[in-house]
């Protein structure tokens, strides 16, 4: 019997494995480095679980991708279009103008997270709301909270939910020189602060050059560093993934996705190897990086505000308290 295996055999194995065993293999041979550099075999096994985040194990609940885009004239509109988890097909488009204290939003609003039974939870400069965007009701939260150690990472304003962890890319506060531009994580459930260091800069460049986009990848944390030079024409992501939180030797280098001509910003992945992006136009495109093409949406704002953030629509079985409650809601924060 033959001992050689077809490429097309080795890449199917291959894509099988989880992340740390790939990482291993390359040391086996010049091909097998090459192969599991491919975006075929990336797009196959690691981008291909990658999303927002985690899907809902509820089958009852309907599952959606919240799109914000901020509209060109006024940017105290913005847009909350919803499109299909499975399938991606526009399900309903909305203009929603939010009945917040503040009059003008504009770009500074921007969707921190999402919650399992409906809601948002947006951030206007230093103030926190949750918002139901099918009964319009929101609540304000308490800003009386301890002072965080760590500010918002200038070139980036992705925040992540994984496995009961917030992650941000932060930058210590207050500015210290001598301080690496870090990941910080912060544990619900036992109120803990931990964080690691970005990749080491002499290998990726001066950070101050490059604008990061964090995202969950088979359970770890990964991020996407491109260039933020508006000179630059023909894009490239580097994707990095790190296996072991607080060990900055574990980041790994994964794949570079482009270059691409007409894509600018990545916004998170969906699945199959593809991911959303804004384009140089303000329009939401669904890039697939093993073919270099890509689904323009028909949804598009102000440059720079497209968001995408999971989406589980909430039933209420009691419609008059389900009313009631945001009443309420609007009632003592407005007072």
């Amino acid at each position: 019997m033959s001992a050689y295996l077809p490429e097309e055999v080795v890449i199917n194995i291959l894509s099988r494995l989880p992340p740390k065993s790939l990482i291993r293999f390359k040391c086996v041979s010049k091909t097998w480095l090459f192969l599991i550099g491919t975006p075929d075999l990336i797009s196959r096994n690691l981008i291909n679980h990658s999303t927002l985040i985690s899907k809902s194990e509820d089958p009852n609940s309907p599952l959606f991708f919240l799109v914000k885009a901020t509209d060109k004239i006024d940017t105290s509109k913005h847009t909350f279009s919803f499109l299909s988890y499975d399938n991606l097909d526009p399900e309903y488009t909305s203009e929603v103008i939010l009945n917040l204290p503040q009059p003008n939003h504009g770009l500074n609003l921007d969707i921190v997270g999402s919650s399992s039974d409906g809601l948002l939870c947006l951030c206007f400069a230093s103030t926190i709301y949750l918002w139901d965007p099918t009964t319009g009701s929101w609540r304000q939260l308490d800003p009386q909270v301890a002072r965080v150690p760590y500010g918002i990472h200038i070139q980036s304003k992705a925040t992540m939910y994984l496995d009961g962890d917030f992650f941000w890319c932060a930058t210590p506060l207050p500015l210290d020189n001598n301080e690496d531009e870090k990941i910080v994580r912060f544990d619900f459930a036992s109120e803990v602060f931990k964080s690691t260091s970005f990749p080491d800069a002499s290998v990726i460049g001066d950070y101050s050059s490059w604008k990061t986009t964090l995202t969950a990848l088979n359970g770890s944390i990964a991020m996407l560093v491109y260039p933020s030079g508006k000179e630059v024409e023909m894009l490239c992501f580097d994707l990095w993934v790190l296996f072991e939180f607080g060990v900055r030797e574990s980041w790994t280098k994964l794949i570079r996705i482009g270059p691409s001509l007409d894509l600018e910003r990545p916004l998170g992945f969906w699945g199959y190897g593809r991911m959303f992006m804004e384009n140089k136009e303000g329009q939401l495109v669904l890039y697939d990086p093993s073919t270099n093409t890509g689904k323009i949406f028909p949804f598009d704002g102000l440059k720079g505000s497209l968001q995408v953030a999971l989406y589980n629509e909430f039933w209420e079985t009691n419609e008059e308290t389900s009313e009631e409650d945001g009443g309420e809601v609007q009632e003592e924060v407005n007072q």
